[in-house]
């Protein structure tokens, strides 16, 4: 990325900031808008399958001849268009829509949450094509989040995304929008930015214990507190990463080490309240933080071998939900016990514990 693209990146997110009213006087865009982005909604077709290729290497499925073959199907798009009906095992799922007529300024295409690779077309061409599509090596932890800049002439055209999953359970997309660019990096800055400020806000709070534990080599209540803070933090900004995916390359193992950071969050409340509670008021929150560890162990060994699909991975992280929410509500009844027999160090952390 030059110079140029990273600094509009950020003054596009100090606006977020500001309520801007753009007055353009130049005659070409007078008929040109720059609303919202608009969510594509009506007249999805889908097929399966491998598309044959022209002598040129196009796609025959996307050329004019074949829009009307019988092969192209009509699928609900509810919020988005999760796995349609018929899949026999094909890895490629084939979708179209027709482009509204409105006219913007620096037109994108915005596709959010598509789980594999995916190629998009217009026109008869090819505008964009993700990383991993047709490598199976790349499947891991691609970008799911896709900002494609289209030409202006795009209207009434047949917009075509190809979506490569090897998961037998999984394929499909969550949304897919037109607008700006502009338009679409302040709405998502503007939707994460509390989140983002948030996230720095408990990782900072964090490293000061951790930095006094470092410091003293002793007060593990130190350490286990700043493991707590430091892994909310992660956890709070973790979905921003995909905002800079739009613009950056970002490594597999960043992401690896953010989920990692997520299932170490539970280890460090329980070690903090087993250094505030002592492990013989509820020896159960030393098992627990064990237990924790262990499942944060299990999991890095599972992301780092790329040897489960996608469906399987989201088993285990609901897994990993369930059991956090379980440990929630011991931590939270042994707070509340000692708080009621008059320990003032629960009552506080009970206060804090309840309205975190």
């Amino acid at each position: 990325m030059n110079l140029w693209k990273s600094n509009k990146i950020l003054i596009l997110i100090f606006l977020c900031f500001i309520v801007v009213n753009p007055v353009d006087s130049q005659s070409q865009y007078d008929h040109v808008e720059n609303l919202a982005p608009v969510e594509l909604i009506n007249g999805w077709l889908y097929r399966y399958g491998d598309s044959p290729l022209t002598d040129g290497g196009i796609p025959v499925w996307i050329q004019q001849d074949s829009l009307d073959d019988r092969e192209w199907k009509p699928v609900a798009y509810k919020k988005g268009i999760a796995e349609p009906l018929e899949r026999r095992g094909e890895k490629n799922l084939w979708l179209q829509v027709k482009l509204p007529e409105k006219k913007l300024k620096n037109p994108h295409i915005f596709i959010e949450n598509v789980r594999f690779a995916c190629e998009v077309y217009i026109n008869g061409r090819s505008i964009y094509q993700s990383e991993g599509l047709g490598d199976n090596s790349r499947h891991f932890m691609i970008p799911t989040w896709h900002l494609i800049p289209v030409d202006d002439n795009y209207q009434n055209s047949i917009l075509f995304i190809r979506i490569y999953s090897s998961d037998p359970k999984i394929i499909g997309i969550a949304n897919v929008f037109l607008g700006s660019e502009s338009g679409f990096i302040k709405e998502i800055v503007a939707d994460k930015i509390q989140l983002i400020i948030f996230g720095f806000l408990f990782i900072a709070t964090g490293m000061v214990p951790l930095l006094i534990f470092i410091k003293n080599h002793k007060g593990l209540s130190y350490f286990a507190f700043g493991l707590f803070a430091i892994s909310i933090g992660v956890w709070a900004i973790s979905d921003s990463i995909k905002l800079l995916q739009l613009f950056f390359y970002i490594p597999e193992h960043l992401f690896i080490m953010v989920f990692i950071a997520i299932f170490m969050t539970p280890v460090g409340l329980c070690l903090y309240f087993e250094q505030i509670f002592g492990a013989g008021f509820k020896s159960i929150i030393r098992r627990l933080w064990q237990i924790h560890l262990i499942y944060a162990i299990f999991a890095f060994f599972i992301l780092i071998s790329g040897l489960f699909p996608v469906h399987i991975l989201e088993i285990f992280s609901k897994i990993f939900f369930t059991l956090f929410f379980i440990t929630l509500i011991i931590l939270l009844s042994t707070s509340i016990t000692a708080a009621v027999r008059g320990s003032t160090n629960a009552r506080i952390i009970t206060v804090g514990f309840i309205f975190f």
